[in-house]
């Protein structure tokens, strides 16, 4: 099996071939199964965006995916309130539909036939929400995330590094990136910080315009919680969560990481 994998960054994730395979053989389980319930709806935005990504496409050839996206957002917040009605109830017919077909497609269940559904459907669902939220978020140009020491040092090597295929690349890169000193990870972790030093100025005038948009809802899990992230040698990063009402002081840029998605 031949797994495909867009860019640097995806390659950096590869793991171990036992583990890779068995996430893999479980996806394919869940999409194998007949048992498949009605397909959700797009919402009011994504069928706006969906009828005229094409003709903007048409007409600025040049322009990036993330640039399209941002033009989209921009003029579906421009319109008024009767120019989005058409789609606002196109949404709440195909919305009604769905309702209707989950019903039936649940009332057609055996109970057996129930708890497997079940045993699909809670992973996918949390999946899915974070992949909605994402799609928001990018569609509304929140800025590119921050990188660890680790995926600069994956970055600057690939091209050269030994094997053929990514997945021996990886390897390579990993087990080289542990031969590294103290000091020659340095130079990553310095990129790192400056990365995130970025991405914090980004992401906060971002917040702020999004709340001056009126989009709360989007920013929702981010006032809720913190997650910090400290850099490590190894060039992962721990991550904790913690409630902002029990935050006390702020964390230098250097040791730990604010806000994050």
């Amino acid at each position: 099996m031949f797994v495909a994998v867009r860019g640097v960054r995806g390659l950096s994730r590869l793991v171990s071939s036992h583990s890779t395979i068995t996430r893999l053989a479980s996806t394919e389980c869940s999409e194998s199964s007949s048992l498949k319930m009605p397909k959700r709806p797009l919402s009011a935005f994504f069928s706006f965006v969906k009828e005229k990504r094409s003709t903007l496409l048409d007409q600025t050839p040049d322009l990036k995916i993330t640039e399209i996206s941002k033009q989209l957002a921009s003029s579906w917040h421009a319109m008024s309130d009767n120019e989005k009605l058409p789609y606002l109830k196109r949404a709440h017919q195909d919305f009604t539909t769905f309702k209707e077909q989950k019903q039936r497609f649940l009332s057609s269940l055996s109970p057996e036939e129930k708890s497997e559904l079940q045993s699909l459907s809670d992973a996918k669902l949390a999946k899915n929400l974070s992949r909605q939220r994402k799609a928001e978020r990018a569609a509304l140009g929140v800025p590119k995330r921050f990188r660890n020491p680790y995926i600069f040092f994956f970055s600057e090597n690939y091209e050269n590094a030994q094997g053929v295929l990514p997945q021996n690349k990886a390897l390579h890169l990993a087990s080289e990136w542990k031969r590294l000193t103290t000091m020659e990870r340095q130079k990553y972790q310095k990129l790192a910080e400056k990365d995130f030093t970025r991405y914090q100025k980004e992401r906060s005038a971002w917040e702020e315009q999004m709340l001056a948009e009126g989009h709360q809802a989007i920013l929702k899990t981010q006032r809720d919680k913190k997650i910090t992230r400290t850099f490590t040698q190894t060039g992962k990063t721990t991550r904790k969560t913690i409630s902002t009402g029990q935050e006390k002081g702020k964390s230098s840029v250097k040791d730990q990481m604010a806000k994050e998605e």
